[in-house]
């Protein structure tokens, strides 16, 4: 009996049993609620994102900067940008990816912009995620992904082609990585990959370095 453990009577077992069906059931429709709100945060966030995803907002002026570099990789396989200084060259992550998708998908705005959108819900689900984790209540949860969704300056940077939409995305698989730590040291090997791989999209992550270097030493 898996209570025997604990009850050294039937009576025990009994009023254990009678206590602890409704806690695991409460569990478990806890961690439904997690996944149906993770559902509805994306359906919210496709439905905001995705429509008219190739002319709103308008070209901003780092869109094509970055699309250019990541044409002229797959032109020349050199991660060179004539126009723009920076824009990719040397930070050339948020480029690699443009140029897959180009490759996949052929070269437009749209796809440009779409690849942001899936950072966007992959962002959004590891909210979910590391709110069930930590325990939220659902209304907590709900609130968080909500003012993700919803907040101004995620909108643009998850309609925009702009490598900020990666970034924020691997932060927060940052924050799972090191949650998940145990006595080996594998998450420190994919929390510092992680960190690297955040740094070759956008310079500025480098300030996460010295933060998870803080928090890990």
């Amino acid at each position: 009996d898996w209570s025997s453990d604990v009850c050294s009577s039937d009576l025990d077992r009994s009023l254990f049993k009678s206590r602890s069906v409704p806690l695991v059931y409460n569990a478990c429709m806890k961690s439904k609620l997690i996944y149906v709100l993770c559902m509805i945060g994306i359906g919210a966030l496709l439905l905001l994102y995705l429509p008219f995803l190739g002319s709103i907002p308008k070209i901003s002026m780092d869109e094509p900067a970055y699309a250019i570099t990541a044409t002229e990789f797959l032109r020349t396989h050199s991660f060179n940008n004539p126009l723009w200084v920076g824009s990719g060259q040397q930070f050339f992550g948020f480029p690699a990816l443009l140029a897959a998708a180009y490759s996949l998908c052929g070269i437009s705005l749209w796809v440009s912009r779409f690849i942001s959108l899936l950072f966007g819900i992959l962002s959004l689900m590891l909210i979910a995620v590391l709110g069930k984790q930590w325990k939220w209540q659902s209304k907590t949860t709900a609130l968080v992904m909500g003012l993700f969704i919803f907040n101004n300056t995620f909108y643009l940077v998850f309609r925009s082609c702009r490598p900020e939409s990666v970034t924020i995305a691997l932060c927060l698989l940052c924050v799972w990585i090191y949650e998940q730590r145990t006595k080996n040291n594998t998450w420190l090997f994919l929390l510092g990959t992680t960190i690297s791989l955040s740094i070759i999209v956008h310079p500025i992550t480098a300030f996460s370095a010295i933060f998870w270097g803080a928090v890990v030493a």
